[in-house]
């Protein structure tokens, strides 16, 4: 299964290239991560739009989580990033104020519902760490 990372809104090339080199540093995720443009598909050599992160069993769906409300709790300004299951579609979308407004239990339990969402796992199910 691969799941899509895109920004919600238009958004500058480095802040796809920062989350992308941000997901880089996480063991979990090394050699899953690939550039690519989703918008255009129909054009060969579009601009990359979207990170693709390769994810199975384990918990490399609960690490990228993590990893990316970490990084948009980070960031400057208001950002709004959207991650899809390939497979079912389903998705869920994140924005740095939310992030920022957050406690930790309320992140802890964010994480949690998305690995749900994107393993499409039933609200019952265990969440491997």
């Amino acid at each position: 299964m691969t799941v899509i990372v895109t920004f919600a809104a238009q958004t500058g090339l480095s802040e796809l290239r920062s989350l992308h080199a941000y997901l880089g540093t996480f063991d979990a995720l090394d050699g899953r991560l690939e550039l690519r443009a989703m918008a255009d598909s129909d054009h060969l050599g579009g601009v990359a739009d979207a990170i693709a992160v390769a994810v199975g069993a384990g918990g490399a769906i609960t690490v990228l989580a993590g990893a990316v409300t970490g990084w948009l709790d980070r960031r400057g300004r208001t950002l709004r990033v959207r991650l899809a299951n390939d497979r079912t579609g389903r998705s869920v979308e994140l924005s740095g104020v939310q992030m920022r407004e957050a406690s930790a239990a309320e992140v802890q339990a964010l994480v949690r519902d998305m690995t749900r969402v994107l393993a499409d796992l039933p609200p019952e199910a265990p969440i491997e760490p």
